[in-house]
């Protein structure tokens, strides 16, 4: 399993003893905290390494299992990002986003963008889902949101990639 922006590893202690996991961020100061945490809580199956997401260091089909929390809006490029995930993950294998795109409603939409000044300002820009997604190999299997009024969208797919 393989969590692309791990942080400070706020979501480690949700996986499993039983499953290998890799978590990699660009940030050393973040990945201090989460090399701490794993120490602490003397987690033998979890990882954490310096490395930019988007030019990661894997071999292709690498991973059964990829995540990204609130990263795709964040890195410079997401599609790029996108891109790299679908390549070190195994065909078949699972992608899971979460993360903020812009409304779809027309009125919503508008505020997004009328806002990106500010959130650009603040570390993060908002993605268009379709756009994001467009030609990619990655099906979508659950597309949903936590709660009606919550901004963030998970997306569960399967990477489509030929074998």
């Amino acid at each position: 399993m393989l969590e692309v922006g791990v942080g400070t590893g706020l979501s480690l202690d949700a996986y499993p003893r039983h499953c290998e996991v890799t978590g990699i961020d660009l940030a050393p100061e973040m990945l201090e905290r989460a090399q701490a945490k794993i120490d602490e809580n003397r987690w033998r199956n979890i990882h954490v390494q310096a490395m930019d997401a988007l030019n990661m260091e894997f071999e292709d089909s690498s991973f059964d299992f990829t995540m990204a929390f609130h990263v795709i809006s964040v890195v410079p490029d997401g599609r790029r990002l996108l891109e790299e995930m679908i390549r070190v993950t195994k065909p078949g294998g699972t992608i899971v986003i979460i993360n903020h795109f812009r409304f779809r409603h027309p009125l919503l939409s508008a505020i997004d963008t009328m806002i990106e000044p500010i959130t650009r300002r603040l570390g993060w820009h908002t993605l268009d889902l379709d756009e994001t997604l467009a030609g990619s190999p990655l099906r979508i299997d659950r597309l949903y949101k936590s709660s009606p009024r919550s901004l963030f969208t998970i997306l569960i797919g399967t990477n489509d990639k030929p074998a």
